[in-house]
């Protein structure tokens, strides 16, 4: 019986190895911390451009309510928030739901960025979303180490609106996702964005047979001890 017990139990070590990690952009955001793990926050002058991380953590002065914090740059924006406790209005005109970031560009055109760095080499599955916030048009982003991999955009006066992706990615130790905001066609007006996405590293998820194999050898394994128990 402890044979068999030892024998479950490492199975269950097997399979707890082999949950697939996954990283959560808005669920492991820091207010303090940036780089925080393989997430940072900042701009790119232009499209795939060179990253700079924010190095100003509090609310932006645009926003009217200080529990809508995160990083910002340059004193106001590009920026990267979080609602804290609860959806946030900011500057009177626009709400931040929980469990969202609000990614906003600059006026001469700075991208505000999410970056990913990936702690090691994988296939990722990346899953996620943007929305409009205010009445602005943006154009957003998902690139792999600085090249468009997903071009979105979401439309003026379309409050409300979302546009998702899903992408599967190979990624080297140190490569990048950014998921960039830009303020779009219609130039700088009402560009707060939401942003979330959640990376998970496919290469670690066992394929259904892989499972099936790992439970027909513990039922195996555990018929035999039984048969053995019985014949001594």
């Amino acid at each position: 019986m402890f044979k068999t017990a030892r024998l479950v139990l490492c199975v269950c070590f097997c399979l707890s190895s082999l949950n697939a990690a996954s990283f959560h952009a808005a669920g492991d955001f820091s207010t303090t911390t940036n780089p925080n793990g393989p997430w940072s926050y900042g701009g790119t002058p232009t499209l795939g451009g060179t990253f700079t991380a924010s190095t100003i953590a509090g609310p932006s002065p645009s926003c009217s309510n200080s529990n809508l914090t995160g990083w910002v740059t340059a004193g106001d924006q590009p920026y990267v928030l979080s609602p804290l406790g609860g959806q946030q209005d900011c500057a009177g005109s626009i709400t931040v739901p929980t469990g969202v970031l609000d990614m906003h560009p600059t006026s001469d055109g700075i991208y505000s960025v999410v970056r990913f760095t990936s702690p090691y080499a994988g296939i990722f599955d990346v899953t996620g979303f943007f929305q409009a916030l205010h009445y602005g048009d943006t154009d957003d982003h998902v690139l792999a180490s600085g090249t468009p991999i997903t071009n979105l955009y979401l439309q003026s006066n379309h409050q409300g609106s979302v546009a998702g992706f899903s992408l599967t990615v190979n990624l080297n130790a140190g490569d990048t996702l950014d998921f960039a905001v830009g303020m779009g066609s219609n130039g700088y007006a009402g560009d707060s964005t939401a942003f979330d996405a959640t990376i998970t590293d496919a290469s670690q998820t066992p394929e259904p047979a892989t499972w099936f194999l790992i439970a027909s050898g513990l039922c195996a394994a555990t018929v035999l001890r039984r048969r053995s128990a019985r014949s001594v």
